[in-house]
Formats: C-alpha cells, sequence, structure tokens
C-alpha cells in the first residue's frame, strides 16, 4: 500500500509540479491516512503476530489446551485490524491528517493539535510493539541458545539451529526497521534545515525500510532465492530432512509384546 502511494500519488504530483495547496485536500488526507498510517502501523502488529507463533511453537510445543479450538491467526489479525482501523480514522478529521506536501517532498502531520497527538499516539504505539515482538524474539533466542535438541545427530541439531537464529536475526532485524524510520521522521530530520537532509531522512526513509524489509527476506531465505544470488552471497539452499523421534516408553511396550 505504501508502495502503490509513492507510485500513484507522490511521484505524479511531483512531476506535475503541483503545490501543496493545489492538492485535492480530502484525498490527499485519505491516501496519507491509508498510506502513512494504516500500512505503517499494521506492518508492526504482523510482526509481533509471528514473533509471538515462534515462541509459543518453541515454548509450547504440544499447544496449549484452551487455545487448540479458538482460531488465534484469524482473531490476532481482526484484532489488528480493528485497532490499527480506530487509531487511523482519527487521521481522517480535518486538520487531523498525514499529507504529502509536494513543496518540501515529505509526508508530514499537519502541523496542528490533533495531529500532532495523533502522531504521538502513532510514536507509542510503534515503541511498544518493537519491544514486545523483540522481547519474543530474545525468549525465543534464550530458548535455542539453551535447550538441546533431542532425538537427531549433531551435525543435524547443528544445522537446525543455525537455521532458527538465522530466523531469529532475521526477525530482529525486520523489528527494528520501523523503529529506525520513526525516529529518523520525528527527531533525526530536524537536526538540519537543508531541504535534502529533510527528504532523506522523511520521504526517503518511509519508502526505504519496505525495501530493505523485502531485501532481508529475500537475503535469508534461500528457497526464494534464484542460482545466482546464492553464489554471490555464498549461501547453499539446506535440505529438510524428516527426525523420528522414539520414546523410550513406546519402546520398553514393544519389547514386553514380543516377549
Amino acid at each position: 500500500m505504501i508502495c502503490f502511494a509513492f507510485l500513484l500519488w507522490v511521484v505524479p504530483t511531483t512531476a506535475m509540479n503541483l503545490t501543496y495547496s493545489q492538492l485535492p485536500y480530502r484525498l490527499n488526507s485519505i491516501i496519507g491516512s491509508l498510506a502513512g498510517s494504516w500500512a505503517y502501523l499494521f506492518t508492526p502488529f504482523l510482526q509481533v503476530s509471528l514473533s509471538c507463533n515462534r515462541f509459543y511453537v518453541l515454548y509450547f510445543p504440544f499447544g496449549i489446551k484452551i487455545l487448540k479450538r479458538v482460531p488465534v491467526t484469524n482473531l490476532s489479525i481482526s484484532s489488528a485490524i480493528l485497532i490499527v482501523t480506530c487509531v487511523c480514522s482519527i487521521g481522517l478529521q480535518d486538520t487531523c491528517g498525514y499529507v504529502y506536501d509536494p513543496n518540501y517532498f515529505t509526508w508530514r502531520p499537519e502541523g496542528l493539535p490533533c495531529s500532532d497527538q495523533l502522531g504521538e499516539v502513532i510514536i507509542f504505539m510503534i515503541f511498544v510493539l518493537t519491544f514486545t515482538s523483540n522481547s519474543f524474539n530474545v525468549a525465543t533466542g534464550a530458548r535455542l541458545l539453551v535447550n538441546k535438541m533431542v532425538g537427531m545427530n549433531r551435525e543435524e541439531a547443528n544445522r537446525r539451529r543455525k537455521r532458527w537464529m538465522i530466523m531469529f536475526t532475521q526477525s530482529v532485524i525486520q523489528d527494528c526497521l520501523h523503529l529506525i524510520d520513526i525516529i529518523n521522521a520525528t527527531w533525526i530530520w530536524k537536526l538540519s534545515d537543508e531541504l535534502w537532509f529533510q527528504f532523506l531522512f522523511l520521504t526517503l526513509s518511509f519508502v526505504v525500510i519496505y525495501t530493505i524489509d523485502g531485501v532481508v527476506m529475500f537475503i535469508f531465505n534461500a528457497d526464494v532465492q534464484p542460482a545466482w544470488f546464492r553464489k554471490v552471497i555464498q549461501m547453499q539452499p539446506t535440505r529438510s530432512s524428516n527426525v523420528i523421534i522414539v520414546s523410550s516408553k513406546a519402546s520398553t511396550s514393544n519389547t514386553n509384546q514380543m516377549s
């Protein structure tokens, strides 16, 4: 959604040399709310869900009885959509939106009390979501480092542990991207009055984090990489192997039956 906002709104309006006053205010506000607030805030909620899912699988491999009949995935996505929609609907009010200003080539709040307060709420939510997601990631990483993998040889255990640590690193990087961008868009851009500096830490930072997010997924997931790319970064695809764990109780039972 954010990429489409740049492609179908930012680029045409900038190319036509339109000023901020020439843009249709309502359309500009709606696009800003969808791309600059809704999609921007919804992504960290998904990251929290993914981190929580990995935490749940490692710490509760057999599941929690109460949650087995609950559609947790659908419930979490629906809750995220509802929360983000409620927060971002405030931005549809007059003088409370997040708009694109071609005069300065930047996305910005409207600079009035309502938009400033909404911006503070979004900043707070980004910090909380990033902290929550990385808390799950740290707990997951600790579990991988401490726990001993049973039912497989050392080589297989090391390979699987390495794969999980790669996923852990990927998650941490992706979870921090929005935090870095919100810091750029809130404080860093104010360090200079130069237009190029503000463009770099506002508009460019806004779109680059999603490019980096895609690049990170591309680098850390060998299954989607073409052969030439794997040769460049010297990463070889790993083959999945099935591990059969035989419990001692079952073995004893079978031995007794045979005797």
